[in-house]
C-alpha cells in the first residue's frame, strides 16, 4: 500500500472549523455549520451525530453515504449497530474531542462483495450547541474506489472496528498524554500524516 497524502478533508474541514469558532476559542456553535463553498465538495460525505451521555444519534447524514448504507441511518443510535463496548469507547473519545477542543482522524475498513476490503479515513471535528449544551461530531468519511465502482457493501465503515483513532490538534492543543495513550490507537505507517 502506498503512503498517503496529508488528510485534505481534515485540513478542509479545521479551516472551516476555525473560521466558526468564537473569538475566545472553543467549540464552533452547531447551529453555526452551514453549506458553503469552503466544504461544498465534503457535503455529501458528512455526518453530523449527536453525543449523549451513553450513545452517538446519526442527526445528518449525506447523500454520499446511500450506495455504502443499506438504509437510512438518520435519527439512528451508533449503539444500535455496534456492541456496547466500542460504543462506550466512542462516547470517551467523543467527550475527550469536546473536552479539549481537538479533532481526530479514524482509520477503519470497509468491507464489499467478494472478500474485497478498503480503507475510510474518517476525519471528525467537535461542535457544541450551546443552546442545550449537548455537544456533537462533524465527520467526513470519503469515498473509495469500491463505492466508484458499485460494488455491493457488506460492512459499511461505521459499523467496522477502528483499525487506528489520532487526535488531532486543531490549534486548541491535544488531550494529555493519559488520555491519548488510553484513546488512541497509531494508524499504519503508510497513513502517517
Amino acid at each position: 500500500m502506498s503512503a498517503v497524502k496529508v488528510d485534505d478533508p481534515m485540513q478542509q474541514l479545521g479551516a472551516y472549523w476555525r473560521a466558526l469558532q468564537p473569538p475566545e476559542g472553543g467549540l464552533p456553535d452547531r447551529r453555526d455549520v452551514r453549506p458553503n463553498r469552503q466544504i461544498a465538495n465534503l457535503l455529501p460525505h458528512l455526518m453530523l451525530m449527536e453525543v449523549t451521555k451513553d450513545d452517538v444519534v446519526f442527526r445528518l447524514v449525506g447523500t454520499g453515504h446511500s450506495g455504502r448504507i443499506p438504509h437510512d441511518i438518520t435519527g439512528q443510535r451508533y449503539g444500535d449497530y455496534i456492541g456496547a463496548e466500542r460504543i462506550a469507547r466512542g462516547v470517551r473519545r467523543a467527550g475527550s474531542m469536546v473536552a479539549h477542543a481537538c479533532g481526530a482522524r479514524v482509520l477503519v475498513r470497509e468491507r464489499y462483495e467478494r472478500e474485497r476490503q478498503e480503507e475510510v479515513i474518517m476525519s471528525c471535528l467537535p461542535l457544541m450547541d450551546y443552546q442545550s449544551g449537548t455537544p456533537f461530531i462533524l465527520a467526513h468519511a470519503g469515498t473509495t474506489l469500491a463505492l466508484d465502482e458499485l460494488l455491493r457493501v457488506e460492512g459499511p465503515f461505521f459499523t467496522q472496528p477502528f483499525s487506528g483513532f489520532e487526535f488531532v490538534d486543531l490549534g486548541e492543543g491535544l488531550p494529555p498524554a493519559d488520555i491519548r495513550a488510553r484513546d488512541e490507537q497509531p494508524f499504519p505507517a503508510s497513513f502517517a500524516l
